[in-house]
């Protein structure tokens, strides 16, 4: 053997490594195992994103049936107020469709959207307080709320004009209401820093830890009376947590941790707050039936009052002539005046007529003789003095008959819009006992003899003087009322509530809604989604579910 082979023999042997077949199998599964994943995530995010797609469109779709409801709500506001083309009255096609107050068959369960799935066949439901037909504040009804059944805290003020604290005095009215709170809301909302006798103003606002000043001013909203002393969520919101004027076990569980007492004096259930009898927004419309203004009974041109009187409002002669006499000269006290017949008395040339009094009240015209003088033709002879006796006497039935057609047509305030007075037919018997003027029992008297709203366009309690007539006031006391008081506004509140049939997300608005123009406009729009749907489908009118007693969340 060579030296060359011998060394090669000596040398050290190299390891060939073999080959690891599986290893290659594990990568291989490993990354199947990712890209599964990787894929199972992908088709769980696309698939949650749908899902979410989906609730989005199904919660924006519940939301719009709500505000469906809401211009369902406004178009019949405005049959109730406009005046149809054809020149009846106006409100006489929603008495016909049963009216706005309480009537399912207009506001309960109605389709908005057909569709044969369930999860798609749409409805909205427009629901209010029921204060009229239930004895205490609990309860609902399917209609829209008139505005003027609440204080209106912006023209609470002029409470004071007609009574020492009448506005306190109303404001007192309010469960759980002190009178160190009155007084500070109304200095809150007066024009001037004195504070009242439990009031407070900057002198008390500047003082806090964290100052600031007393407002001094119109509200802008009635949440602002929680920057008044003493005013908490618990007595402005009440325990009605979920805003669906409903006492429910666990709301009221929650009275004692609020600080409020439920259970008020008269026995009535003031689950709802302050806020549910509040508002800024009342008012009501000063037309006449065919939607104009109203004959101003202290037009100085007698002449155009009398012919307003025969052309627009179509009074008799008897009638017009009284009215415009009255303008003219005294009212008789003792008379002995020989008796003239009203209906033939000719009051000569009214262009340069001059009146010699004014109305203070429409209700001066009731049982007010006039003693009319009548100057000689010649002028040499005595003046001739005849006594009128006024068509319009103070006896109940004739009343019903005449003092209607007064109203309708005639006013001292002829301004197109009223604000603030409080609707006698549908306001709680709270405030009704707060009303600055009103006689002993009146509150009590008023439930028992009411109607929510006229059942016809002749209703004779179409007109808040139905009191005088049906005797709950005498007249005297009937004239008190009158700046205070009225038989229904032209502002509506409602719950707007849209749902599926076969359940799934709903939505719940609150609007406010002002028919005394034109054209209806929102004033306030929220959503209390938040809220809950406050009440169960059965009870919403859904097609799906049974009819039912029963209020869920």
């Amino acid at each position: 053997m060579s030296a060359i082979a011998s060394c090669y023999c000596h040398l050290p042997r190299t390891r060939v490594p073999r080959r690891r077949r599986g290893s290659l199998l594990l990568t291989v599964l490993v990354a199947i195992v990712l890209l599964s994943l990787a894929a199972y995530t992908y088709t769980e995010l696309t698939f949650t994103d749908n899902e979410t797609s989906s609730v989005e469109a199904e919660v924006t779709q519940a939301r719009r049936l709500a505000e469906s409801g809401i211009s369902f709500a406004r178009y019949l506001t405005y049959l109730k107020h406009s005046t149809p083309l054809d020149g009846s009255v106006a409100g006489q096609q929603i008495i016909e469709m049963g009216g706005l107050y309480n009537n399912p068959s207009l506001f309960m369960g109605k389709i908005a959207l057909d569709d044969p799935d369930l999860m798609n066949h749409g409805r909205f439901t427009v629901l209010a307080p029921d204060y009229v037909t239930q004895p205490g504040q609990t309860g609902i009804r399917f209609g829209l709320e008139d505005e003027s059944s609440r204080i209106n805290l912006n023209a609470v003020l002029l409470a004071d004009a007609v009574s020492v604290g009448g506005s306190r005095d109303l404001l007192m009215q309010l469960p759980n209401m002190t009178e160190e709170i009155a007084d500070s809301i109304l200095d809150w909302i007066d024009v001037d820093d004195n504070p009242r006798e439990f009031g407070a103003e900057n002198n008390y606002y500047s003082g806090l830890a964290v100052p600031y000043q007393c407002a001094n001013r119109s509200l802008t909203s009635v949440e602002e009376l929680l920057l008044v002393r003493g005013v908490t969520p618990g007595l402005l919101f009440g325990i009605d947590g979920n805003r669906n004027h409903l006492q429910e076990t666990a709301e009221a569980n929650t009275a004692g941790v609020l600080g409020v007492n439920v259970q008020t004096e008269d026995g009535d259930l003031a689950i709802s707050g302050w806020a549910a009898h509040l508002t800024l927004y009342s008012a009501e419309s000063n037309l006449n039936p065919e939607g104009g203004p109203k004959v101003d009974l202290n037009n100085e041109d007698l002449q155009a009052l009398s012919e307003e009187l025969t052309e627009v409002a179509g009074f008799s002669e008897d009638w017009v002539n009284f009215i415009v006499a009255f303008r003219m000269f005294d009212e008789a006290n003792n008379s002995n005046a020989e008796v003239g017949d009203v209906a033939l008395l000719s009051l000569g040339d009214l262009s340069e007529a001059e009146s010699a009094r004014t109305f203070q009240s429409v209700l001066d015209l009731i049982g007010k003789d006039v003693e009319v003088t009548i100057p000689s033709p010649d002028g040499r002879d005595d003046d001739e003095t005849i006594l009128l006796k006024s068509p319009f006497p103070e006896e109940p039935f004739a009343m019903r008959e005449y003092l209607p057609q007064i109203m309708d047509w005639c006013a001292i305030n002829v301004e197109e819009v009223i604000p603030g007075r409080i609707n006698i037919n549908q306001a709680p018997e709270l405030i009704l006992r707060g009303i600055p003027g009103a006689p002993e029992g009146f509150a009590e008297a008023v439930a028992s003899a009411r109607f929510p709203e006229p059942e016809n366009a002749d209703d004779p309690f179409r007109h808040e003087t139905w009191l005088l007539y049906e005797g709950i006031v005498t007249l005297s006391e009937m004239k008190t009322l009158l700046p205070f008081v009225c038989a229904g506004g032209a502002v509506y509140r409602g719950q707007f509530v849209g749902f599926s049939d076969g359940g799934g997300p709903s939505a719940r608005l609150e609007a406010v809604i002002d028919a005394g123009g034109a054209s209806p406009r929102v004033l306030l729009w929220r959503n209390i989604s938040h809220l809950g749907r406050g009440y169960d489908l059965g009870t919403l009118g859904s097609g799906a579910q049974p009819a039912s007693t029963g209020f869920n969340q």
